[in-house]
């Protein structure tokens, strides 16, 4: 089984770091206002650059997302961004308009540039354009299937690259209207309010002061509102199918999603590559991310869905806090001293139970409790390594298997 490329979201330096040590290959971020997750926190230009300098030392990649649609009022300040862009020396650049990919190519030559999904790369000749323009990868819309992948994987002559995991969109590869029309946020330069979530009635030509609930409940029919997108259980037949690339949604999650499922599929694919047997246990943690429900996008015929019955995510487990590069607890949640949680650790297939034996300030005062937003020395039984993810189950919360 080939290798394929395990790319992976950084909403800020902090996610990026933490997806780095849990396995992904390369990872993709934002700069300021010009790429699709205007809320996601987003880099300086300074803080990317140590970002990609962290990133290269580890042998990893770093992908810049530039791939608003542009006003013609965000043209000066985008190419005056691309000519400091070039010094950051990113190993490509995400784009979904022509002009942009123009842009980079005269203002930053020799810098890679990937497609966006939201050009909506549906077939092999439309990605040989790309590439007469310039491009090295098409990163393919995700309403293509298995065989459609496969097809346009080999005749289109550059890099593929498909979403594997998250959030989908209710409009065609994520350019959507409806949040522009209806709040004034656009969607199509990285401002959604996600309208698709919310509860929706519908009203008939002829009554049109009654609004006609079409829910089985009192909160109305969240008929846009898409299942979140989950391929791991056909990653072999997508290694099969030639993708250079397979890409996790989510610059705007936190941190304990990140870690959940970049392990959980890093884990696998290394199974796969190995030949050996994945752990079942490696795909229920999924459910334990934030999630709405899975199901494998139009990967096959019947495979999308909505969830109809509300717009909220599940997510059992929260954040107590995690291990950084020098060994220290950053705390995201209260902790106590004694109190026992669950940790994730880089690479490491078990999820283990560890008990905070000794908790301090950096001044070396012990400690009975910990507050969110601070760092501590501590002891843990067992050990911990950096990067490591803290997290408990809340109080009265079941564990769910939705399918």
């Amino acid at each position: 089984m080939r290798r394929v490329e395990l790319l992976a979201p950084a909403g800020n330096a902090e996610k990026g770091e933490i997806a780095a040590a849990f396995g992904a290959d390369a990872l993709y971020f934002g700069i300021d206002n010009f790429n699709l997750r205007a809320r996601s926190g987003n880099f300086t230009l300074e803080e990317a650059e140590r970002f990609i300098r962290s990133l290269h030392a580890k042998g990893k990649k770093a992908y810049l997302t530039l791939n608003i649609y542009p006003r013609e009022a965000d043209l000066d300040p985008l190419e005056e961004l691309m000519g400091k862009v070039r010094s950051l020396a990113p190993d490509g650049v995400i784009v979904s308009v022509p002009g942009v990919l123009d842009m980079v190519k005269k203002k930053a030559p020799g810098l890679p540039v990937h497609v966006s999904t939201q050009a909506n790369v549906t077939d092999s000749r439309s990605a040989r354009v790309w590439k007469e323009l310039g491009a090295q990868r098409v990163i393919l819309a995700r309403e293509l299937s298995l065989e459609e992948i496969r097809a346009v994987s080999l005749n289109a002559g550059l890099e593929t690259e498909i979403f594997i995991h998250g959030a989908m969109c209710m409009a065609y590869s994520g350019r959507c209207l409806m949040s522009k029309y209806m709040t004034g946020r656009d969607a199509n330069a990285g401002d959604c309010a996600h309208p698709c979530r919310w509860s929706w009635f519908v009203r008939e030509e002829k009554r049109k002061e009654e609004l006609f609930e079409v829910s089985e409940d009192e909160r109305g029919l969240y008929i846009f509102n898409s299942k979140d997108l989950m391929l791991y259980d056909y990653m072999k037949e997508i290694l099969d199918a030639g993708v250079a690339s397979v890409k996790i949604e989510g610059r705007i999650k936190g941190i304990l999603y990140v870690a959940t499922v970049v392990r959980a599929y890093r884990l696998l694919l290394d199974s796969l590559i190995n030949g050996s047997v994945p752990d079942p246990h490696w795909r229920e943690t999924l459910f334990e991310a934030n999630n709405r429900g899975y199901h494998p996008g139009f990967l096959f015929p019947g495979g999308y869905e909505s969830k109809l019955e509300s717009s909220r995510t599940f997510a059992p487990y929260d954040l107590l806090g995690y291990i950084d590069g020098q060994g220290d607890l950053v705390a995201k949640a209260p902790l106590t001293r004694g109190g026992v949680y669950e940790a994730l650790q880089p690479l490491d297939p078990d999820i283990r139970t560890v008990r905070i034996q000794a908790l301090c300030s950096f001044s070396g005062a012990a400690l009975d409790k910990g507050q969110p937003g601070q760092t501590y020395k501590i002891e843990t039984s067992p050990p911990l390594k950096p990067w490591s993810v803290l997290r408990y189950l809340r109080p009265g919360e079941a564990l769910k298997r939705e399918t």
